[in-house]
């Protein structure tokens, strides 16, 4: 996969201090862009290009301890937008029932 204008698209990783098996996946939203002249304008931002973003990424865990309170450690995934789509995916044929 590739963001607006080429550039890679990528994904951070914070693995657990503690070897936690909880996990937090984080899939930054950005609305699609539905005009050539849109999606160009937004290839020269942080949300069509890879080739500013930081080294790192903040993720919190948001898995919900016994008492309610949110856990503070767990393996987190984050995944940037860039593309000007949507993470909805594309299969050709439906799946069986």
């Amino acid at each position: 996969p590739a963001c607006l204008d080429g550039s890679p698209f990528g994904a951070y990783l914070r693995k657990s201090a503690t070897n936690s098996t909880k996990w937090t996946a984080y899939i930054q939203g950005g609305g699609w862009c539905y005009h050539e002249a849109e999606c160009a304008q937004r290839a020269l931002t942080g949300l069509g290009s890879s080739k500013n973003w930081p080294g790192q990424a903040e993720c919190r865990c948001m898995n919900a301890m016994e008492d309610g309170s949110l856990d503070g450690d767990c393996n987190c995934v984050v995944l940037p937008y860039c593309d000007g789509a949507s993470f909805t995916g594309f299969r050709p044929k439906p799946w069986p029932a």
